[in-house]
């Protein structure tokens, strides 16, 4: 297993609990990597070391998931890697089933199921009604809406892959990095095709407590994985070029909400302008693929170079 944290003391406890949790799981190991926290990560990882085999490693040099799964890719000693994220929960099969999934094929992505945040104060017993998992093995379908998704919260591939194709792209700190990771793994002609018998209970956020700015590089970093990988047009953002006139189309919903209280929160309009703004500011600052910014591919899989530390 893979966990990058990002200040998550508060909550990687539940994730470890479900790995302590796991049925009929082959042996595994937890590799936490702590990218630049400022709280008490070790504290909040110290009661689960009798009963996993739990490592953390430091990655300090540069922000971002994909700088940090790099590292735990780098430090891992399994041939089979799990990514999973901080802040959810495993279901109960899901080490057995990505055993099972990667003796079969290099790569897959899992399923996320929604939880609201107010429910997982039940802890392990609520998100195990969420994602209780099963101990039937079934192959992975193809779920495709015209371009290869990965589901960066749960995850899992073969170690040799990972390394293979070179680990996440750091060029992508505000998202996008997974869908990056999945499409040069198409390309590389390995199927990204989506397990159900390895899920989460994926944490979802409170409304309001994502930043407009949080949207705003979302809506950006979009713009850089089409840019990049030539597929405006392709995604659901962008189809139609529904992104040239949605930010106005946000402006009238929010005008709309004055006049009919009620239709849509505050908190949904501001995050919709907020995406959209960022998609079409970076469509034009990526205008070309010159101007995208240098690939980064494997950041953290190997030594950084001056320049590549942020």
């Amino acid at each position: 297993m893979i966990i990058p944290v990002h200040d998550g003391a508060d909550v990687v406890g539940l994730q470890l609990a479900s790995l302590v949790a796991q049925i009929d799981a082959p042996r595994f190991e937890v590799v936490v990597v702590d990218n630049r926290s400022s709280d008490d990560l070790a504290g909040a990882i110290e009661p689960f070391r009798e009963e996993l085999d739990i490592r953390v490693v430091q990655a300090p040099e540069r922000p971002g998931a994909a700088y940090a799964r790099n590292v735990g890719i780098g430090a891992a000693r399994a041939e089979h890697l799990l990514f999973l994220d901080a802040d959810d929960s495993a279901d109960p099969y899901a080490v057995l089933n990505t055993h099972r999934t990667l003796l079969r094929r290099p790569v897959f992505s899992g399923s996320a199921v929604p939880i609201a945040p107010e429910e997982l104060a039940g802890g392990l017993p609520a998100a195990r009604r969420i994602a209780p998992g099963t101990p039937d093995w079934s192959e992975p379908v193809p779920e495709s809406p015209g371009y290869p998704i990965l589901c960066g919260g749960v995850f899992g591939i073969r170690r040799g892959t990972a390394r293979e194709i070179g680990g996440m792209d750091a060029a992508f700190p505000w998202g996008g990095e997974d869908n990056d990771l999945a499409i040069r793994l198409t390309r590389a002609g390995h199927a990204v095709d989506v397990s159900k018998v390895v899920s989460i209970a994926y944490r979802q956020r409170p409304p309001g407590s994502v930043s407009a700015r949080a949207h705003l590089r979302a809506g950006f970093a979009h713009a850089q994985l089409c840019t990049r990988h030539g597929l405006w047009g392709r995604t659901p953002s962008t189809r139609g070029g529904r992104w040239i006139l949605e930010p106005a189309r946000a402006l009238a919903a929010a005008a709309l909400a004055v006049v009919r209280p009620g239709r849509a929160s505050r908190a949904d309009l501001v995050s919709r302008f907020a995406t959209a703004s960022g998609l079409l500011l970076g469509r034009i600052r990526f205008a070309a693929p010159a101007l995208l910014p240098r690939p980064l591919i494997g950041c953290g899989l190997r030594p950084l170079t001056a320049a590549e530390r942020i």
